[in-house]
């Protein structure tokens, strides 16, 4: 059975205090006593009861994030900031993957509540129906990245402005000649990433004099066979309707793209221009690298830490009532633009 510190203070003639202070790596221990301790605290198998201490101190110094899919390099980047920034002011992070199902983040949003989390980040898969109001309630920040809800509440938020994502990319294929170009983005609504990048690329269009027929505006779920299908079916009809250039406003989207033009056996950069969005590494191995749009993974996340730590040091200070009223910070950061060998010059057709 487990000892408490107390037994283990009784059993080895050490103060409660000092083991507290070595087992929170707090206060001032000297150097041979503090290894005296955690050769104790070893041979007692001793591991601290972070849930009492939660309820003791009401703070279990970790902070929850719920992303829709970890294996892609946005998401991916934004904890590594995240994390990053929390650990040095002695938080953790305790992080779920919904795998884009709405049932899954319901239930993960039940688990942070339950591990009593100080704090939580999520990009829900699920905007229009997030229970996120219950956490408000308890006195939990949230601070949202990727998508919006779709609420009257204020929130905060961390984001990518994604209507200049569609701008840049409009302007970068219109600079070049292009007009008869195709645009994958997602099928979501309200404030989403594909609803902002996909607003940014036609109104810029627009401006320019060129329209986008709806015919070649594919709204798809973030999915590289459904961008495939897509593809193949634009690409096989390029008699009748030309197309020289495809926008894939998401990293599967891309992936996707670039299987379905190298089946019909055309070359990318000169049959075909292509701009994807949020693209990793693995990609950039292929011949030729592929023009895109990037987001700032990193200074996404240290910006979600440094407004979460914000609230929190908030409502220590003053209270709950004075964080809540406070929210709804949003904040804008900015994409970034890399030119690489998938677009060419071309004479309008």
């Amino acid at each position: 059975m487990e000892k408490s510190l107390k037994k283990i203070a009784e059993t080895y003639h050490i103060s409660v205090a000092t083991l507290s202070r070595v087992v929170n790596n707090k206060g001032n221990v000297r150097p041979e006593t503090k290894e005296k301790v955690l050769e104790i605290l070893k041979k007692e198998q001793y591991v601290p009861n972070y849930m009492a201490r939660s309820l003791k101190t009401n703070s279990s110094t970790t902070i929850g994030i719920i992303v829709p899919d970890i294996s892609q390099k946005l998401f991916a980047g934004i904890i590594r900031g995240i994390n990053r920034k929390l650990f040095e002011s002695g938080y953790l992070v305790l992080l779920s993957d919904s795998e884009e199902s709405s049932d899954k983040e319901k239930r993960y949003l039940d688990l942070m509540l339950r591990q009593c989390v100080d704090g939580l980040v999520i990009a829900t898969v699920d905007p229009e129906h997030i229970d996120f109001g219950r956490f408000y309630a308890l006195g939990i920040p949230v601070v949202f990245i990727d998508t919006i809800p779709d609420t009257e509440l204020q929130v905060d938020a961390v984001l990518v402005d994604d209507y200049m994502v569609g701008q840049k990319i409009a302007k970068y294929f219109l600079g070049k000649g292009h007009t008869k170009i195709a645009v994958l983005t997602g099928c979501s609504s309200g404030f989403s990433p594909s609803v902002q990048r996909l607003k940014g690329f036609l109104d810029t269009c627009e401006k320019q004099g060129v329209s986008i027929p709806k015919e070649m505006v594919c709204k798809l779920p973030y999915s590289q066979d459904e961008s495939y299908r897509a593809v193949k079916k634009i690409l096989e009809r390029r008699d009748t309707k030309p197309v020289t250039a495809i926008a894939a406003m998401h990293e599967l989207m891309t992936i996707g793209a670039v299987r379905a033009i190298r089946e019909q056996d055309l070359a990318i950069g000169e049959d075909i221009s292509l701009i994807g969005c949020d693209l990793n590494e693995r990609l950039q191995l292929f011949r030729p690298q592929i023009t895109g749009v990037e987001q700032p993974e990193e200074e996404i996340g240290e910006t979600v830490a440094g407004l979460l730590l914000q609230r929190l040091r908030q409502k220590n200070k003053e209270g709950a009532d004075a964080m809540r009223e406070s929210i709804g910070q949003k904040i804008l950061l900015n994409p970034r633009f890399v030119a690489r060998d998938s677009c060419k010059n071309i004479v309008s057709m």
